[in-house]
C-alpha cells in the first residue's frame, strides 16, 4: 500500500506505519487466543492500569447509524483511538454494518505502528467477551445455545461459546427467514453442530442453557418465562438508551453484569427502561467483568439462577485485541507498509 499526503510519511515519522485487512487480522487472531486476550484486558481494567473516557457517539438524525470514536491508553499495550460507522441497514446492500479503522501507537515513544480494519477486530473481541463471561457466569455440562439473530455476530458468538462449553446443538432465530436458513447452513458447514431455525424467538430459547442476542431489536425479543432455569444470557446486541432486546422481567430476575458500569448506566437500554420504570436500581448491577476476572465478586451463586452478561464494549478490548494482532503480524511480517 502506497499513500502520499504532499509529503513523504517518513517525514512525519510514520514509515513503519503497517495497514493490516480483514483477512490479515481474520489470519492472525484465531478466537481462542482472542477470549485470552480479553482476560488480559479485563485484568487490566482490574488493575487501574487503563486510562479511557467514554466513548463519543454522534447518532445520525436522518437515518439508522451511528458514528464514534473510542480513545485509549494502558501501560503493556501502547495506544490506540478506533473511529467507526454502524449502518445497520448496510447489510441491504450487501456491506458489513461496521466500518471503521483502529490507529494503534507504540508505548514508549508515541510513534504510529499500525492501520487495522476495526470491523474484523470488532466481530472478534466483541464475541471473546461474552465466551469469556460465558466461561465465568454459565452452568458447566452440555450446552444448548440458542442465538438470536443472524448475522457477523452470530456466527462469532458461535465459535466463541464453542471455546468455553460443550455445545451439542444450536437454536436459531432471526427476522428474516432466509438470513436465519443461510446462518445455519453456515453453522453446519463451519463447526459440525446440529442447527435448526424457529419462527419465534420463545420457540429457539425452549431449553437452551445458553443465550445470545446479537440482532437490532428495539423491543425486547426475550420475555423471562421464555427461559429455562439456570439460563446464561449475553446480551449484545443492543448499544443505546432506547433498545433493549430483553424484557423487563428478565433483568428484574437476573443476577446482571456488565463489562463497564459507566457505560451501561447511561446506554444499555436493558438495563435503563427498567430503571426508569421503577424496576431496579444502580445496585441491580452485581459487578463488572473485571470483578469476574479477578475473583473479587462471585458470579454464579447457584445452577438454578439466571446470569445476564450486558455488553456493550470497551476501548480496551480494541487496544489489546489489535496489540495482539500487530505483535503476530511483526513476527510473521504479514501486512501492507504505508510509505
Amino acid at each position: 500500500m502506497s499513500l502520499c499526503l504532499g509529503g513523504s510519511f517518513s517525514d512525519l515519522g510514520l514509515s513503519k506505519l503497517v495497514y493490516l485487512s480483514r483477512d490479515n487480522v481474520e489470519a492472525l487472531l484465531d478466537m481462542p487466543a482472542c477470549i485470552d486476550s480479553m482476560r488480559s484486558a479485563f485484568q487490566a481494567v482490574a488493575s487501574g492500569n487503563v486510562q479511557a473516557p467514554q466513548r463519543t457517539i454522534i447518532r445520525m438524525a436522518d437515518r439508522p447509524g451511528a458514528f464514534g470514536s473510542m480513545p485509549i491508553y494502558s501501560p503493556g499495550f501502547g495506544s490506540a483511538a478506533k473511529v467507526m460507522t454502524i449502518y445497520p441497514e448496510n447489510h441491504d446492500a450487501g456491506l458489513a454494518s461496521h466500518q471503521g479503522f483502529i490507529l494503534l501507537f507504540a508505548e514508549d515513544h508515541g510513534e504510529p505502528l499500525a492501520l487495522i480494519e476495526a470491523g474484523s477486530v470488532t466481530e472478534l473481541r466483541t464475541a471473546a467477551v461474552s465466551g469469556l463471561a460465558t466461561d465465568l457466569l454459565a452452568n458447566p455440562g452440555e450446552v444448548t445455545l440458542c442465538i438470536l439473530g443472524s448475522g457477523v455476530q452470530a456466527r462469532s458468538h458461535v465459535k466463541a461459546i464453542q471455546c468455553v462449553r460443550d455445545v451439542t446443538r444450536v437454536q436459531v432465530w432471526s427476522r428474516t427467514r432466509g438470513h436465519a436458513d443461510r446462518f445455519v447452513d453456515w453453522v453446519s458447514d463451519n463447526s459440525g453442530l446440529h442447527a435448526t431455525v424457529y419462527e419465534s424467538p420463545e420457540g429457539a430459547l425452549a431449553g437452551a442453557n445458553i443465550v445470545c442476542t446479537v440482532t437490532a431489536a428495539k423491543e425486547p425479543i426475550v420475555e423471562a418465562d421464555w427461559l429455562r432455569e439456570g439460563c446464561h444470557l449475553n446480551a449484545v446486541g443492543a448499544f443505546i438508551p432506547t433498545a433493549r432486546e430483553l424484557d423487563t422481567e428478565t433483568i428484574r430476575r437476573a443476577r446482571l453484569f456488565v463489562d463497564s458500569r459507566g457505560s451501561a448506566v447511561i446506554e444499555a437500554g436493558d438495563f435503563l427502561i427498567p430503571k426508569g420504570e421503577g424496576v431496579i436500581d444502580e445496585d441491580h448491577i452485581v459487578a463488572e467483568l473485571s470483578e469476574l476476572v479477578t475473583g473479587k465478586v462471585v458470579g454464579r451463586q447457584s445452577a438454578e439462577e439466571l446470569t445476564v452478561f450486558k455488553s456493550l464494549g470497551m476501548a480496551v478490548e480494541d487496544l489489546v485485541a489489535a496489540r495482539a494482532v500487530y505483535d503476530k503480524a511483526v513476527a510473521e511480517g504479514v501486512g501492507s507498509k504505508i510509505e
